[in-house]
């Protein structure tokens, strides 16, 4: 999908749901079985974790620059288990441009943006909070 090179209606017939809209905010992350690549899918439909799904959408660029489906409907094929992630130290994080997915600056190797993975390193800063909240973010080195 990410090397479609126009922005229109698209479908996916089999994929599997990485990430649920209750995490995510309103969205989900649905991917390719095999792995080779996944999605944001902007829909209010919502799905499990590991649930085999088919998408109908609209193929669009999301404000933050990630490739989504937008104004999509999901159809439950099956229920299954979860994928597992990938592990990625944070250097390999995001990836160069892949079609119509831009990459992260200064970034190279492959696009992995909409594939669920693990990432480790050495964490170097955290955002700074009032006592008793939760941060929101932190970098790893």
């Amino acid at each position: 999908m990410k090397r479609v090179q126009f922005e229109g209606l698209v479908v996916l017939e089999s994929g599997v749901v990485t990430a649920t809209a209750a995490q995510m905010g309103g969205f989900l992350y649905v991917e390719d079985q095999n792995r080779f690549s996944g999605v944001r899918v902007n829909t209010g439909d919502s799905r499990d974790l590991g649930a085999r799904v088919s998408v109908e959408g609209v193929l669009a660029t999301a404000a933050n620059g990630e490739l989504e489906i937008a104004q999509a409907t999901t159809g439950l094929l099956s229920s299954g288990d979860p994928l597992d992630p990938f592990g990625l130290n944070h250097r390999d994080l995001g990836g160069g441009p892949f079609g119509l997915q831009a990459g992260i600056a200064d970034a190279f190797g492959l696009n992995n943006i909409g594939i669920l993975v693990t990432t480790f390193g050495r964490v170097t800063e955290i955002e700074p909070v009032e006592e008793l909240a939760v941060p929101t973010w932190f970098k790893i080195d």
